[in-house]
């Protein structure tokens, strides 16, 4: 198992604790007027996934801030169709997950790696600053590889059935959507969720996640998912273990997978 950060589905989580404003549109009226908004300035990317992600990155803080998230969205959209990028190499032919690499139309593959893990909802990441900071859950890397499977025709539908053959693989997991209140620690969008039992089994012991019970423990309402402990998140020196652990897992797994 490679052990690698999975951008987390936005649309399961909440990342603001009120809801919406009284006399605000339903999510029904506000994806009809963000469609519209964003007509004909997606490129090949299909409208509805764009307006999902800003209705799901701005959950619970009202229209005017999704319309917002779906213009910076748009905006990243034109800087894809500026820089000309396009899908310069990935990790699979044929597939729509997994990792991608992007380029110029006359350039040399970009230093940034794209992780698509899912379409419906949009599960994304990239290794680029904007990424790990604009709260939008995509990129104009994410945007170029989506842009990429949309003029190949490849759809949902397929993402759908490969995310479904890696279901039963454990997960450690980033939340990029900073949520709305609180005090808005990155770190604290980290999780790892155990592998599944098969069904009708009880959940076996999970050797990961005994090594990590060091510094995470129970999510309150996450089943088997395990959260960063508080006093690993109010501790610089047990976040850096944290962080170092993880890596060295990593490193791990990408060696027993290099000698099978």
């Amino acid at each position: 198992m490679d052990i690698g950060l999975t951008p987390a589905p936005v649309a399961t989580q909440s990342h603001a604790t009120a809801a919406s404003p009284a006399g605000e549109p339903t999510r029904e009226e506000s994806t009809r007027v963000l469609l519209e908004l964003a007509h004909r300035k997606t490129r090949a990317i299909d409208p509805a996934l764009l307006v999902r992600q800003a209705l799901d990155v701005s959950q619970g803080a009202g229209f005017t801030v999704a319309r917002a998230a779906l213009e910076a969205i748009l905006r990243r959209v034109a800087l894809c169709a500026q820089d000309e990028l396009r899908i310069a190499t990935r990790s699979g032919p044929g597939a729509v997950l997994g990792t991608y690499r992007t380029r110029r139309r006359r350039g040399a593959p970009r230093p940034y790696t794209v992780l698509l893990s899912g379409l419906q909802p949009l599960r994304a990441s990239c290794d680029c600053d904007d990424y790990l900071c604009n709260s939008l859950g995509l990129c104009k890397h994410v945007l170029a590889v989506l842009d990429g499977l949309g003029r190949r025709r490849m759809n949902a539908s397929q993402a759908a059935a490969e995310a479904q053959r890696r279901a039963g693989q454990a997960s450690l997991e980033w939340d990029p959507v900073r949520p709305l209140t609180g005090p808005g620690d990155w770190f604290a969008g980290l999780r790892y969720l155990p592998p599944p039992p098969a069904p009708g089994a009880q959940r076996a012991p999970d050797a990961l996640a005994t090594v990590l019970v060091r510094w995470m423990q129970l999510a309150e309402h996450g089943g088997a998912t395990l959260v960063p402990r508080p006093a690993v998140l109010g501790s610089p020196l047990r976040r850096a273990e944290l962080v170092a652990q993880l890596q060295q897992l990593s490193l791990d797994a990408r060696g027993r997978q290099r000698h099978r």
